[in-house]
């Protein structure tokens, strides 16, 4: 097993993390979730400054539980809501956001500050003020870097 994070991502004791990932700065991972690379010769890298709320999975093969992360990137400052899913072979831009229930299709190439929202799953894009949006996304990240439990130690 080969977990590698930088000191400020907070990886709470409750998440599972199996296989080789690799983490950038300022990641929030909550309780609950399931980050696993069951490919040998695979790897999960995900950037920095995203926020994985409980339950989600993350895995490089089908199967649903909370949220799924079957894609082969997540960019910076990304969101994944409560049950969203992100199908196989899909890349996530930075600062995109997949609402709550809300999923993408197959190898879809998800462009920088998109938001899939509601029942159709419908997308649009954060143009307005985006460094406003990054400072409120930084905020919460900080938020969350102080009321969540403590997180795991650095893995050797």
């Amino acid at each position: 097993m080969s977990v590698s994070f930088p000191e400020s991502c907070v990886i709470c004791d409750d998440a599972q993390l199996r296989g080789r990932i690799q983490f950038g700065e300022n990641n929030i991972v909550h309780p609950k979730c399931t980050i696993t690379c069951e490919d040998p010769a695979g790897e999960i890298v995900i950037g920095s400054g995203n926020i994985i709320e409980e339950n989600v999975r993350i895995i490089n093969r089908s199967g649903l539980f909370g949220s799924l992360f079957e894609g082969v990137k997540m960019g910076n400052g990304c969101v994944m809501e409560i049950r969203a899913t992100v199908a196989s072979g899909t890349q996530l831009g930075d600062y995109c956001v997949i609402g709550a229930k809300c999923s993408s299709a197959e190898n879809q190439n998800i462009p920088d500050n998109t938001v899939i929202f509601g029942d159709s799953h419908a997308t649009r894009t954060q143009n307005a003020h985006i460094r406003s949006l990054e400072s409120v996304h930084d905020r919460h990240l900080e938020y969350l870097r102080e009321v969540s439990p403590p997180s795991f130690p650095a893995f050797d």
